[in-house]
């Protein structure tokens, strides 16, 4: 019979050290089989940049000048840039001249232009009126008008689908994705239902997401969202925690959704999330409350389906929260 992961719920085949490959991995990157990474945006180095890092402790405007100029700081001269630019174009354009400069064409070159010019079916004055009105300058937004009210024909569907389909496609398609789910800072329905009470309860929307600068300029009139605070825990992995909602000097609304945060009442204990136990996501979101907890905050958690079921109930919780 073959041998399985030690780590209790965890069917998989032993690999090594009594783990499976994945908690093996785990206990070796960060000493704990249960560990879940959990992704913090790390920004640039450089005093006062928020940029989102990109390599050596840069951001990418950062890192590009420290590799080009070997600091990261380092600003340009505009006029040896422009000479070095107008310098640039002089020789690109003696370089790359046009084929058919100072030359003429022969006479069997012209004999075809005017043979296609006669044989080009004439152009119907429906086309000439939309030329007529269609700007210069053409915009995504002009062609995107276009389209707009236009049927796609079932091959024309079908062609887009096998060209969507491609494995290079796909690829992009999920880059993309991750991309926009990790980048993303849009709050969703819920949190906006949520920013709404806070707007109605006479608080004043503080855009700030830097935690120091968010203090210096707010008040108990002002509340801010998805700003990184500090979480102390000897268990804890991660040295900071995005909040949903912080209101000073001490108050944190923090929205959980169902699957992501684990809602017990919807979800069995036996359910794993991203291939980890439920129990142990459950734990982990104690710790992290726990920890803010002792460091003086005041939490209110707000779940999915008491907004989506209970509104009116959540208002009025909402509302004493801030005014307590």
């Amino acid at each position: 019979m073959a041998r399985i992961c030690s780590v209790k719920g965890c069917n998989r085949i032993h690999d090594a050290k009594g783990y499976c490959y994945i908690h093996y991995h785990a206990w070796r990157t960060h000493g704990n089989p249960s560990h879940i990474p959990v992704h913090v945006t790390k920004l640039c180095s450089v005093d006062k940049c928020n940029l989102k890092h990109n390599a050596k402790g840069f951001c990418n405007k950062h890192y590009s000048k420290w590799k080009r100029f070997g600091d990261p700081l380092f600003v340009v001269d505009p006029m040896k840039r422009n000479k070095a630019i107008s310098v640039r174009q002089k020789n690109w354009h003696k370089n790359n001249k046009n084929p058919m400069q100072g030359k003429k064409h022969t006479k069997k070159t012209k004999k075809l232009q005017s043979l296609v010019a006669k044989n080009r079916p004439p152009i119907s004055e429906a086309t000439r009126k939309k030329l007529s009105e269609r700007p210069k300058n053409l915009t995504p937004q002009f062609l995107i008008q276009q389209q707009k009210g236009r049927k796609k024909s079932q091959t024309h569907k079908q062609n887009i689908s096998i060209a969507h389909s491609t494995p290079k496609m796909k690829i992009l398609h999920a880059s993309t994705l991750r991309k926009n789910r990790h980048d993303q800072q849009k709050p969703n329905k819920q949190e906006l239902k949520i920013k709404k009470i806070l707007t109605d309860a006479e608080l004043i929307f503080n855009p700030e997401q830097n935690l120091n600068k968010f203090f210096k300029s707010s008040n108990e009139s002002n509340f801010g969202m998805f700003i990184n605070v500090p979480v102390s825990h000897i268990e804890l992995q991660q040295k900071f925690k995005e909040i949903d909602f912080l209101i000073p000097p001490n108050k944190i609304i923090e929205h959980h959704g169902t699957y992501i945060h684990a809602d017990p009442r919807k979800l069995p204990k036996n359910k794993k999330i991203y291939g980890v136990p439920i129990e142990v996501k459950w734990k982990e979101d104690k710790m992290i409350l726990d920890s803010l907890k002792k460091d003086g905050y005041k939490i209110l958690v707000i779940w999915y389906e008491d907004i989506m079921n209970d509104f009116e109930n959540i208002t009025k919780k909402i509302q004493k929260f801030v005014k307590d």
